[in-house]
């Protein structure tokens, strides 16, 4: 387990963000970096609404992408398996539903990241942030967090 922030967390980080949207996660993996430092996790991810459109990209609903986020779970070829976990950092679940605001770490791949603290599980109408930065938000409802949402991505734009 590693700490991997000390700024302070901003829950809407609209200004941030290259995009916002509301996807459903399909699947995931693990990754060790190049220089063996690092472990993430790539999630393929269904967009199911854009709230802010990357102008760089053309995200589509129904379309897919995808949001990396630091740790993982690692299968070692001897059998062995183990978690990389960032303190305070939940993982997205495949079949369930997220509000992620995204980063593009690097502009010449299509991949985004998700930033830390941005990223709100959807179920049942009610809000679940997945990092423990958030849990203020917790049990929050669905459209009062999706207009706060909005209210913040309109703020951002220049």
């Amino acid at each position: 387990m590693i700490n991997d922030y000390a700024d302070k967390i901003d829950p809407l980080p609209a200004l941030r963000s290259a995009a916002v949207v509301i996807g459903t996660v399909l699947s995931s993996k693990a990754y060790v970096s190049k220089d063996r430092t690092y472990v993430y996790s790539d999630f393929q991810v269904r967009v199911d609404e854009v709230l802010k459109q990357d102008p760089q990209t053309n995200l589509v609903v129904g379309g897919r992408m995808v949001a990396s986020r630091g740790g993982g779970t690692i299968h070692f070829p001897s059998g062995h398996i183990n978690d990389y976990v960032n303190h305070g950092e939940g993982m997205p679940a495949i079949g369930s539903q997220y509000l992620f605001f995204l980063v593009r770490p690097n502009i010449a791949e299509p991949e985004y990241e998700v930033i830390i603290g941005g990223a709100y599980e959807l179920r049942n109408g009610m809000v679940h942030p997945l990092d423990d930065f958030n849990m203020d938000s917790d049990n929050a409802s669905e459209p009062e967090l999706l207009s706060k949402v909005r209210t913040a991505i309109a703020g951002a734009k220049p």
